[in-house]
């Protein structure tokens, strides 16, 4: 090692890793994440480096920009201390896939994993215990390489990449406007803007290329990559507008007829507009004991972790739409009440089907408790649950 700020951080991490697993996320960013982002010239107090936002649904605990005529977003972060089948690791790849950002950072309690590219992302894994052999991957996420890359983009997909990262914000200012301008109903304008702005993302930047003559990977903001069989052309059905009346797994009911007015498919996700951020941990059990554990910075983002997991492992044959032993429904092809009200928050899993996270921390850890017991598994709520008002 010569010395650099990256190589006496290597040599750092590589100390501490060698006393155990980090054990929660605090650790991670006190030792390996506030500490790297530095060492690559990230400052984390600054405007560039957005903490705990969330892109398209997911949560990512760092946004990283580069200012080119503007921030412009270059890099996701995220923390996943107990990862389980590297939920989160899939997630930050639906986050970068939507928005077009094509470099991502994974820290889990033993790795970094590095990932570039958007719909078709390659993986590198640095284990903290060696993690010197990983500084030359690192040197593509350091702040003056990533701002040459994101200046050789032309400024469409520069803005496009901006709007896809804060398209939820964009949103929200909106409706804002609206009703403050002329006393519009944010119930009735909010469906209406979310189309718009879908509709914006959706059409991409047709024809864009890179500076070498080759396609950009950013040149679509479409969750779903492209078709594995080999074709050139990218999906027809992109996870934000696929129709929930097919979704991927078994997870089903006959849909009822829906009317012109209706047909529109809702956005992918909507999230609550109050969820406090900490530490929320869903260890599972079945008869024989514990079988794994998820977590997330927030409980909607938990019990979409959660339910994730479930799919998995018993909840595969559940009819929708479900709802509670007291008639809150759950999970449906819309994400709607029986009635056709829309809930006010909610994810659409990987699945096509929409699981509702409206209500309080309260709500939605009885909802985990229930899908649970749905599944035939137990569960054990610990970290930031316990306070659930």
């Amino acid at each position: 090692m010569d010395g650099t700020p990256i190589d006496r951080l290597a040599e750092r991490i590589e100390s501490v890793a060698s006393e155990g697993p980090f054990e929660s996320g605090a650790e991670l960013r006190r030792w390996i994440v506030r500490p790297l982002l530095d060492a690559l010239g990230w400052t984390v107090t600054e405007e560039a480096v957005r903490p705990d936002v969330r892109i398209v649904g997911e949560s990512v605990d760092y946004l990283l920009s580069v200012d080119v005529d503007g921030l412009v977003p270059a890099t996701l972060v995220v923390i996943d201390v107990n990862p389980v089948g590297r939920d989160g690791l899939a997630a930050m790849e639906r986050a970068m896939a939507a928005t077009g950002v094509d470099r991502g950072l994974y820290v889990t309690n033993a790795e970094l994993v590095c990932v570039t590219g958007g719909a078709t992302p390659e993986r590198e894994s640095v284990r903290f215990e060696s993690f010197g052999d990983g500084v030359d991957t690192l040197g593509q996420y350091r702040r003056d390489a990533v701002r040459s890359r994101i200046a050789d983009l032309d400024a469409s997909r520069r803005s496009h990449r901006r709007l896809a990262a804060t398209a939820s914000a964009v949103r929200d200012d909106i409706v804002a406007g609206l009703s403050d301008a002329v006393d519009l109903d944010p119930a009735t304008t909010r469906p209406v803007v979310e189309r718009v702005i879908d509709a914006v993302l959706a059409d991409g930047v047709p024809n864009s290329r890179g500076p070498a003559g080759e396609p950009a990977s950013d040149t679509r903001f479409d969750r779903q990559p492209s078709d594995p069989s080999g074709g050139d052309e990218p999906t027809d059905a992109p996870d934000e507008r696929r129709s929930v009346e097919d979704p991927t797994q078994d997870a089903t009911s006959s849909a009822p007829e829906r009317s012109e007015a209706d047909s529109a498919a809702p956005p992918p996700s909507h999230p609550p507009e109050t969820d406090r951020e900490g530490e929320f941990v869903v260890r599972v059990f079945n008869e024989r004991g514990s079988i794994g554990a998820v977590g997330h910075s927030t409980s909607a983002g938990a019990l979409r972790e959660a339910t994730e997991y479930f799919f998995e492992r018993g909840l595969g044959g559940v009819r929708l739409p479900w709802e509670t032993d007291d008639g809150v429904v759950v999970l449906a092809e819309r994400p709607t009440d029986g009635d056709g009200t829309r809930w006010n928050a909610y994810e659409r899993l990987s699945n096509g089907t929409f699981l509702n996270t409206s209500g309080t921390v309260a709500d939605r850890a009885a909802r985990v408790e229930a899908l649970a017991d749905r599944a035939s598994l137990r569960v054990m709520l610990s970290g930031d649950w316990e306070n659930r008002s």
